[in-house]
């Protein structure tokens, strides 16, 4: 409804989910394609509960998974079993996000916006499911630090491509501005990606 009243003027739309990270829940009709053995439902969640040494806050000493029925286990010590049903529920996250982002698409797509709309898309960390006994986003290793970071941009950027190397969240903001064709801002971090999609030096 936003985009119909807005679709006649320039617009920002800012479009953030927290459906694929934890509380890891199952997410029909997707739920039974990938094996997840929870109803879905925000009770059905399983959470993740980082361990302190001590009694006061500080630096986490791993994690504690918690499942609906109460029981828990510490995220090095999960089953098979376990880290299997984590892994479908998280791809079952998946799924109803893709869903989402297909019907955003396919407005922009209905309202003739598609090819001059930038869309990008990214995510400010990855989750651990089971990689070196570790479960959620509270370490610096390649399963919490490499995310996508897909920008859509019909009228500049015209062939699909993968760029290899290493781009960061700090990148974004000269990007946009790059891709717009608006000026640079001073004294930012972060440097415009732009010439690595179009192989300038």
């Amino acid at each position: 409804g936003w985009l119909d009243e807005n679709a006649d003027r320039p617009f920002f739309s800012f479009f953030h989910t927290f459906e694929v990270r934890d509380p890891f829940r199952a997410r029909d009709p997707w739920a039974s394609q990938f094996g997840a053995d929870l109803e879905d439902s925000p009770d059905n969640s399983v959470v993740v509960k980082p361990v302190t040494a001590g009694k006061t806050a500080g630096p986490s000493q791993g994690a504690r998974l918690v499942w609906p029925d109460g029981s828990s286990q510490n995220e090095d010590a999960l089953s098979s079993e376990q880290l299997a049903s984590l892994i479908s529920l998280y791809d079952s996250g998946i799924a109803h996000v893709d869903e989402a982002l297909g019907l955003l698409f396919t407005k922009l797509r209905e309202l003739k916006l598609e090819r001059d709309t930038l869309v990008i898309v990214t995510s400010n960390h990855g989750e651990a499911l089971g990689e070196r006994g570790r479960v959620g986003h509270r370490h610096l290793a390649d399963e919490d630090l490499r995310v996508p970071l897909v920008f859509v941009f019909p009228r500049r950027l015209e062939d699909a491509r993968v760029i290899p190397g290493t781009a960061r969240s700090v990148d974004v903001l000269p990007t946009v501005l790059d891709l717009l064709g608006l000026p640079p801002v001073e004294g930012i971090d972060g440097t415009s990606l732009v010439p690595l999609m179009e192989d300038k030096p």
